[in-house]
């Protein structure tokens, strides 16, 4: 298990050091090639390899205070997205085995990537 915990760490610093090169790289790339800002552009840079950069905005808003500003109009189109809590879901397995019995049938799970992690002492 040591050699094992010890081929992690050494692994895991490797990736670390990678990851920051290939930001390096991705940044470097990126600062050659102009789009706009919501967009996207594909550049051959020869040797069979070609290199897209794509640029992207995050939207926040408060749309409650647009919908305010707006006098009520529905100027912008909102999205609500209702996802299944996992801790509701597990909790009602034991607390309403009944109900359970009846929505399992609705939801699909999956097993997550396993997580094994590496503290130094």
């Amino acid at each position: 298990m040591e050699e094992l915990a010890k081929a992690l760490f050494h692994a895991k610093q490797a990736e670390k050091e990678a990851k920051a090169k290939r930001v390096e790289l991705e940044e470097k790339i990126a600062n050659q090639v102009s789009t706009d800002e919501n967009g996207s552009k594909t550049v051959d840079v020869g040797a069979g390899l070609k290199v897209t950069v794509k640029r992207g905005l995050i939207y926040s808003a408060d749309v409650d205070a647009i919908r305010e500003v707006a006098g009520g109009e529905e100027l912008l189109q909102t999205v609500t997205k209702t996802t299944l809590d996992p801790k509701a879901y597990e909790s009602c397995r034991e607390a309403m085995p009944e109900l359970f019995k009846s929505v399992s049938g609705f939801v699909t799970t999956k097993p997550r990537k396993v997580a094994v992690t590496l503290k130094i002492a």
